[in-house]
């Protein structure tokens, strides 16, 4: 979470990228999502990586039309998706901000869609709801 978390004792294998406190006085060690990080998303040869600050109230809307003025095409074009557990394509609502999507811990699956007509391709793609499920 974005709120400091007290780590077990016994080793604990944690995410990349988050902050971590190791207080050499006896404290115990903490980690937390940093208040501003950075997505990174493979787009294509042609345009390697996009990159963008984020912070937990950061709107999806906001990075979407990020990706899509890095790209070089109207925001129309450009959807943010991930894979679920399902391996089921998702599409992240522009709506919700980085931290109802999880997109810390869902970033290595996180996805540019660029093309025309992107916002058509509903084929596989979620409903507008949240994806903790509390429906938005």
């Amino acid at each position: 979470t974005y709120e400091w978390q007290t780590l077990p004792e016994a080793e604990a294998c944690l995410p990349a990228g988050l902050e971590v406190e190791l207080p050499l006085d006896g404290r115990p060690r903490r980690a937390r999502i940093p208040p501003r990080w950075t997505v990174r998303v493979w787009l294509s040869d042609e345009l390697g990586f996009w990159r963008e600050a984020a912070a937990r109230d950061t709107p999806c809307g906001s990075l979407r039309l990020s990706a899509a003025a890095y790209a070089g095409v109207a925001p129309s074009h450009v959807r943010l998706c991930y894979v679920n557990e399902e391996m089921e394509e998702m599409e992240v609502d522009d709506r919700w901000t980085v931290e109802e999507a999880q997109l810390f811990r869902r970033v290595s699956q996180l996805r540019v869609a660029i093309g025309a007509g992107a916002e058509e391709q509903e084929g596989s793609l979620a409903p507008h709801t949240s994806p903790r499920g509390t429906g938005r």
